[in-house]
């Protein structure tokens, strides 16, 4: 069997997100607004994740600003489907300043002062908040606390925010550890375009 490179992984992580994403849609009820968020969770995703797999064939404002802009839709939809799940009104113009603010400091690391290290911090302390919002939400609701899924729902939240805040740290601190987490080492010699 062929080795598997981080970038192919990428490429079919993000397919089956975006497969699984639409067929969660098509199969949840129309009223389930719930459901309808995280299909579009995965939706989002996959596609970001195919769109900076192609980040050498497209332009770098689509498959770095955008395709990480939609990252962050995917972030926000998270959180706003769990405050909708356990009845909060969800912030919708903090999702929309934090997406905005994103696709800024992408743009800027991208163009004007060309930052590998800093987009992949970026990207990665962007999912903190959010996903610590929702761990606590989860746990202070009463109707939702007790649930096994809930917990097990917790502790991917968990496992998200130590990876991300990991991550964040690690290629802030070096170009040649953002590199290595961009295209991961089998792949780390790979031509840099932005």
């Amino acid at each position: 069997m062929p080795p598997l490179d981080t970038n192919t992984a990428i490429l079919l992580m993000s397919a089956l997100n975006l497969c699984v994403g639409i067929a969660t849609f098509l199969f949840v009820e129309n009223n389930n607004k719930i459901g309808t968020h995280w299909s579009f969770t995965l939706v989002f995703f996959g596609i970001a994740g195919i769109l900076i797999f192609f980040r050498d064939f497209l332009p770098p404002w689509f498959a770095n600003v955008f395709a990480n802009m939609l990252v962050g839709v995917s972030v926000a939809l998270t959180h706003r489907g769990t405050w909708l799940m356990v009845g909060k009104p969800p912030p919708d113009l903090t999702y929309l300043m934090a997406v905005l603010i994103l696709g800024a400091v992408f743009y800027q690391f991208t163009y004007s002062t060309p930052n590998i290290a800093f987009r992949i911090s970026a990207v990665s302390l962007f999912r903190v908040p959010f996903f610590v919002s929702a761990i606590l939400a989860l746990r202070h609701s009463p109707s939702f606390r007790q649930l096994r899924g809930t917990k097990a729902l917790i502790c991917l939240l968990l496992i998200g925010v130590c990876w991300y805040l990991l991550r964040g740290f690690i290629t802030f601190s070096s170009e040649e550890m953002a590199v290595l987490f961009r295209t991961g080492p089998m792949q780390s010699g790979a031509r840099q375009r932005f």
